[in-house]
């Protein structure tokens, strides 16, 4: 059975995890001025709630990505950097 977080991203169309990573001024890390983000699909891949059990104690995981769910998340990925006035 799907995850309840499965049902609901399906249900409302939530397709796209997006994580933004920003430095913070005054925190010192092993890399300076970091600012990107990172978007992708939601719903398929490892989410796609797709498993049997093979043998007791084994659990097999299907993968399913399609050209569907990878443009649509592709295509939400330039608009997030068009509307954030991205460059790179």
């Amino acid at each position: 059975h799907p995850s309840l977080n499965l049902t609901l991203r399906k249900t409302f169309s939530l397709f796209a995890n997006v994580r933004p990573a920003r430095s913070i001024e005054g925190f010192k890390t092993k890399y300076e001025d970091v600012d990107v983000i990172t978007i992708r699909e939601n719903t398929e891949g490892e989410y796609c709630g797709i498993e049997h059990e093979v043998v007791p104690g084994i659990t097999q995981s299907v993968k399913v990505i399609t050209s569907e769910a990878s443009t649509r998340v592709a295509n939400h990925a330039f608009k997030v950097a068009e509307l954030l006035n991205r460059k790179k």
